[in-house]
């Protein structure tokens, strides 16, 4: 699932941004679109994968959206820690872990990354009626992403899109996370306290 977000670039420019267009929220970058959604004309661009191969007809992911897709690509990126009530069940599953995962390549994790985002976006596009910058908490219900034993659903759709197949032991369980606007937060394992992953500047 390679993508390319925004225009080409040709191969002998440098990839830096020069232009003072609109820049993505996750990582700085140059968003591919101009303040009008318009195409950057700039001649030479950092490359910003959330852009890529979205056409004109297409919204793409808000930052929100990038932010948690972020966030569980960084599990896939390093081995987890569960928390799944009693000590000893935690630590049979961390060591079970540490035989049975497989770790996940660069590309896997981005195209995996690229694709939840996505997923997240369509999820979040379906109750555009819930979406209340000025009451982020309301209606978050149905904004979250919850797993148990079992990675829950929108990252094993996402893991299988990028050309794997999620495992229990992949990422952490009993974790759940709120994606609401302005700020994504996080609770990890069996009665975690949720933390926040991501808030939109101020």
């Amino acid at each position: 699932m390679s993508k390319h977000y925004g225009p080409r670039v040709p191969q002998n420019l440098p990839l830096v941004c020069t232009c003072a267009h609109v820049r993505s929220e996750h990582d700085d970058v140059c968003s591919g679109r101009d303040s009008y959604g318009l195409a950057c004309e700039c001649l030479s661009f950092e490359i910003d994968r959330y852009w890529s191969g979205l056409d004109s007809e297409r919204t793409p992911p808000r930052p929100e959206a990038v932010a948690a897709a972020d966030w569980w690509a960084l599990q896939l990126a390093q081995p987890p820690v569960h928390g799944i009530g009693a000590q000893e069940q935690s630590d049979f599953a961390n060591a079970a872990t540490a035989v049975s995962r497989k770790p996940k390549t660069p590309e896997q994790i981005d195209d995996f990354r690229v694709a939840l985002a996505e997923m997240i976006e369509r999820k979040l596009s379906k109750r555009p009626e819930d979406w209340r910058p000025d009451n982020p908490s309301w209606a978050s219900a149905f904004r979250t992403i919850a797993g148990d034993y079992r990675p829950a659903q929108e990252l094993e759709t996402a893991a299988e899109q990028a050309g794997f197949q999620l495992k229990m032991f992949d990422v952490p369980m009993k974790t759940v996370m709120w994606i609401n606007p302005g700020i994504v937060r996080v609770a990890v394992g069996h009665g975690g306290i949720d933390e926040v992953v991501w808030q939109e500047a101020q």
